[in-house]
């Protein structure tokens, strides 16, 4: 359904033809030669804690998880957030700017978890939002990144679909750090069977991890085998 359906929008879901950020000719993934070496630079190292991706000597796991393990397996971030990926996830979270969604699935193929190839996926989740989050906002971004990344070779979407509901609450980007763990606590219920199963969750910005912990807590208790997350970029 989701690849006739973007088949269908694909006049209003193409990019434009110049560099997303000073439209001048493209030289690679949708940027300019003068642009591209600005998202280059933001690209995540392997220095990073495989459960929270702050930067870490060697990729070790970092005191702060080995103190507090997450719920989830693993955790990758393709990006640094910052400038100029910043403002253009703001312009396609929060301004509707749908055509942004391909070319920043197309960037976080770019850089996608050198684990993604060992794991036994038996279903990919894009983050959900709430019925009322979803009815402001018109759209669940990380479901659109979900569905072109589904379009290349490293996902698949013919993954077993996982229902999940998602109470509505205020947007985490609203509040203090510390306020954000009390915000998720108990917002997700899964609707259906994930006893055994290995999952992967898509989202598009991590900031403190407490949303994907949560989530990943439900799915453990719920019986997932394990949970893996990747998330476009990580603040």
């Amino acid at each position: 359904m989701w690849q006739s359906f973007l088949k269908s929008c694909d006049s209003w879901l193409k990019p434009s033809q110049g560099c997303l950020l000073c439209h001048d000719s493209i030289e690679r993934l949708h940027l300019c030669a003068d642009c591209l070496p600005l998202l280059q630079q933001l690209i995540m190292s392997e220095q990073v804690c495989p459960w929270c991706a702050h930067l870490s000597v060697g990729g070790a796991i970092c005191g702060e998880c080995q103190q507090n393990m997450p719920y989830f397996d693993r955790l990758w971030a393709s990006y640094h957030l910052a400038f100029p990926l910043h403002q253009i996830i703001t312009e396609y979270k929060f301004h509707k700017q749908w055509s942004y969604a391909p070319i920043l699935a197309a960037w976080m193929q770019e850089n996608p978890p050198k684990w993604l190839s060992d794991l036994a996926l038996d279903g990919v989740i894009a983050m959900p939002l709430s019925r009322g989050r979803l009815f402001e906002r018109g759209y669940n971004q990380s479901e659109w990144l979900f569905q072109f990344l589904s379009t290349s070779s490293l996902i698949s979407s013919q993954h077993s679909k996982v229902k999940i509901r998602r109470l509505y609450r205020p947007p985490q980007s609203s509040l203090p750090l510390q306020q954000r763990y009390e915000n998720v606590d108990g917002v997700f219920s899964i609707q259906n069977d994930v006893n055994e199963r290995h999952l992967l969750l898509i989202d598009d910005v991590v900031t403190t991890c407490a949303t994907l912990n949560e989530l990943a807590r439900k799915l453990k208790g719920a019986g997932a085998a394990s949970v893996s997350c990747w998330v476009l970029a990580k603040a």
